[in-house]
C-alpha cells in the first residue's frame, strides 16, 4: 500500500544546481495533484530559491544555506518546529539524512544506492540514475513510488506539471530586450551544468544553435560569466545567435524561459 500523503506535511530536498531544482518540481505538482490536502516545503540553496518561488505548488522555502547558519542542535529544533510527516531526499546529502532523522521525521525517503541511507532513511527506493534511460524528471518520480506513483510520466505529463511556474516581470538588459521585440521565436541554450549533470558536448550545442538560426530561431546563449569564458569564443558569428552569459539575473533567467519556445540545457 503507498504511503497516504494527505493532510501530511512533505519536505522535498534538492539543493543543487538551477536545472535539477526544475526538473524535481513536476514531482511537487503530482503530490499536489494526487494529495490535494498535503502542504510541501522545497528545500534548495539561497541560489535557487526565487525559482522555486515562482512555483505556485511550493508552501514553503527553506534554505540550506539558513540552516547551516544554525548549530547542529539548532538544526534538529528548527527541522522539528516544521513538524514535517515526510522528507523525500531527491538529492542526497549525508549530513541532511542524518538531520532528519535525529530530528524524529516519522517516514524518510531516499535511494538505496547510497550507502548512508542505510542507517538514515526508513524507505529506501531502489533504482540507478547512472544506467537507466528515463530523463532525469522522470527518474525523480522513482522516489515516490512509495507515495503512489504507479507509472513513469511521459513528457507531456511533465510538461503540464510544470505549467504552474509564474516567472517575475522583470526587464531585461538592451541585448535581450532588442531581440525580444523582433518578433522571431526564442530558443535559450545553456551548455553548462557547474558540473552536476553529465553535459552534452560543446559542438552540438554549437551545431543545434545554427540550424535553429536557419529556421529563424533566434538562439540566446545562457550561463554565467565563468561559464561564458568556457565557450563564448566558440560561438558562431551569426546575426540570429546571441551571447548573454554572465548577464542576466536569476529573476531574468526565469523570465526568458518563460518567453522562449525552446530550451536545450
Amino acid at each position: 500500500m503507498p504511503i497516504d500523503c494527505n493532510g501530511k506535511h512533505l519536505l522535498i530536498s534538492r539543493t543543487d544546481s538551477i536545472g535539477d531544482v526544475m526538473l524535481t518540481l513536476p514531482l511537487v505538482a503530482w503530490l499536489k495533484e494526487t494529495y490535494p490536502g498535503c502542504r510541501i516545503t522545497f528545500l534548495c540553496r539561497n541560489y535557487t530559491e526565487k525559482i522555486v518561488s515562482c512555483y505556485e505548488d511550493v508552501d514553503n522555502i527553506l534554505t540550506l544555506d539558513a540552516l547551516q547558519e544554525l548549530s547542529p542542535s539548532e538544526q534538529i529544533q528548527r527541522i522539528r518546529s516544521l513538524k514535517i510527516d515526510i522528507a523525500v531526499h531527491v538529492f542526497p546529502r549525508k549530513e541532511l539524512a542524518r538531520l532528519f532523522k535525529k530530528a524524529g521525521i516519522d517516514v524518510r525517503i531516499g535511494t538505496s544506492h547510497r550507502l548512508f541511507h542505510l542507517l538514515t532513511c526508513n524507505v529506501r527506493p531502489d533504482f540507478t540514475r547512472k544506467r537507466s534511460p528515463l530523463h532525469e524528471a522522470q527518474l525523480n518520480f522513482e522516489l515516490a513510488r512509495p507515495l503512489g506513483v504507479t507509472q513513469t510520466p511521459d513528457f507531456v505529463q511533465l510538461n503540464h506539471w510544470t505549467s504552474g511556474f509564474k516567472a517575475p516581470v522583470t526587464l531585461f538588459p538592451s541585448v535581450i530586450e532588442v531581440l525580444l521585440t523582433a518578433g522571431k521565436p526564442l530558443a535559450m541554450l545553456h551548455p553548462k551544468s557547474q558540473g552536476s549533470a553529465r553535459e552534452w558536448p560543446m559542438e552540438h550545442y554549437l551545431e543545434l544553435a545554427e540550424k535553429l538560426a536557419e529556421r529563424n530561431y533566434h538562439v540566446v546563449f545562457t550561463g554565467t560569466e565563468k561559464e561564458g569564458a568556457l565557450f563564448r569564443d566558440l560561438l558562431p558569428q551569426h546575426p540570429y545567435i546571441t551571447d548573454s552569459t554572465g548577464l542576466l539575473s536569476i529573476e531574468q533567467l526565469i523570465a526568458l524561459i518563460e518567453r522562449s519556445q525552446v530550451l536545450v540545457a
